[in-house]
């Protein structure tokens, strides 16, 4: 299989199908398009991978196409949020590579970064604790993915802003001390099947819409220079959370009810109760447990990353798709991450099997190449072609596999932080 040409023979397909909508949506409203989660965006993304794997500059010309079309529409029509995968901070971050080559863009993220300084800020000082989302704090809605892409630019530039955030980031971990003020009230859940499942309400533990998160940007934070004794005393009581509620093998619950975060004796469950994934489950939380011992400098933690991961490739446990979110994907660029920050050949092994799995999975539809259109349509309801949870974030990691050279932000958006080289022990 040329690996290569089909990423490409792909991407054309993605991108044609890209060019209707934007072509149907030249004089209207659409929201979706502007978002990091299934619109251009994350287009943009891959078109800048692809510049840098094929050395054409066609799709440079198709990433101006794109902008200039959501900037029109953020123009006429507004955006939704300041959030990382579906307001200003996803559009930042696609854009942030560019800027120097195209200094015109500059303007578009100024103007990003002030919407956000007023947003967030004001959403922040009138977050009610009893009244508490995911949405307010996560990584996919909340400020956590907002701190994403403000780390992301130039230090010095959103100081204020970020600092806030950590503060309220850190003040809301230290909150209750069996739990947080992070705790998601029934009610209050992303959706009725989260609600009925939770009854009590829980403490999320994903990476996406969780703790693990929380703690992940606070660490990351601390390594880019933005700490306090609050923050770090807030990273530390995250993992004293995470070591008090681990089950067998490396392995977390997905959330927990106020009865059983007061509990001292650990509840074991079957394994296919619970995933292992990016946004879910202990791949995840190793991501968790990497930053922070980078943070603190703190041996045992980085070796019991490592573990985590290792236990959760070995059981593979709910991973049946190819996506970044809960598929193979995510699973592989975080031991990419691994094998980089800590210049190990650990995960090598790890990387090609998941690579097979990932190939495997995908193979009629890359052997193929999507011969007729009910085939690209019966993938797009499958996956869908979005950033994380579909085809753009498969092709991604593809071309990571194949490439070995980033060339945009893209990895920051799902926590994956190159920039972050410093060894403990």
């Amino acid at each position: 299989m040329d690996e290569k040409k089909v990423i490409v023979d792909l991407s054309e397909r993605i991108f044609d199908k890209f060019d209707e909508q934007v072509k149907k949506y030249a004089e209207q409203p659409n929201y979706n398009l502007l978002t990091l989660s299934s619109g251009l965006p994350g287009l943009i993304l891959l078109s800048s991978e692809l510049t840098n794997l094929t050395n054409d500059r066609k799709y440079s010309i198709r990433t101006d196409e794109y902008i200039n079309f959501m900037a029109k529409q953020m123009k006429s029509y507004g955006v939704l949020s300041d959030s990382l995968f579906s307001g200003v901070s996803g559009i930042g971050i696609s854009l942030l590579h560019l800027v120097e080559e195209h200094p015109e863009y500059y303007n578009l993220l100024i103007s990003f970064n002030n919407y956000i300084e007023y947003y967030t800020l004001n959403k922040i000082e009138n977050i009610d604790i009893k009244q508490i989302s995911p949405t307010d704090y996560d990584i996919i809605e909340g400020v956590s993915g907002v701190l994403v892409y403000l780390l992301a630019q130039e230090q010095g530039k959103n100081d204020y802003v970020i600092n806030r955030i950590i503060n309220f980031l850190s003040e809301f971990s230290l909150k209750n001390s069996t739990s947080t003020g992070f705790y998601v009230e029934s009610n209050n859940q992303m959706s009725d099947t989260e609600s009925k499942l939770y009854p009590l309400g829980c403490l999320n533990f994903g990476l996406a819409h969780g703790l693990a998160g929380v703690g992940v940007m606070l660490s990351y934070s601390k390594l880019k220079g933005y700490f306090d004794e609050k923050s770090i005393a807030a990273i530390k009581k995250i993992i004293t959370i995470y070591e008090k509620h681990e089950l067998k093998n490396h392995m977390w619950k997905e959330g927990l009810s106020t009865i059983e975060l007061r509990k001292t004796k650990k509840n074991n469950l079957h394994y296919e109760l619970i995933r292992d994934a990016w946004c879910y489950g202990s791949p995840g939380i190793s991501l968790l447990y990497l930053y922070s011992s980078l943070a603190l400098e703190d041996k045992k933690l980085k070796s019991k990353a490592c573990n985590i991961l290792k236990a959760s490739i070995r059981r593979s446990n709910g991973l049946e798709q190819s996506i970044l979110c809960h598929g193979f994907c995510g699973t592989i660029e975080i031991c990419l991450l691994f094998k980089k920050i800590f210049k190990t050949n650990d995960f090598d092994e790890c990387i090609r099997f998941l690579k097979g799995k990932l190939l495997s999975d995908f193979r009629e539809e890359l052997t193929y190449g999507f011969n007729t259109t009910a085939e690209f349509e019966s993938i797009k309801a499958k996956d869908n072609l979005g950033f994380l949870d579909g085809v753009i974030g498969i092709l991604l990691t593809m071309i990571d596999l194949n490439s070995l050279k980033v060339n945009s932000n893209w990895k920051s958006a799902v926590l994956l932080f190159d920039d972050v080289t410093k060894e403990v022990g």
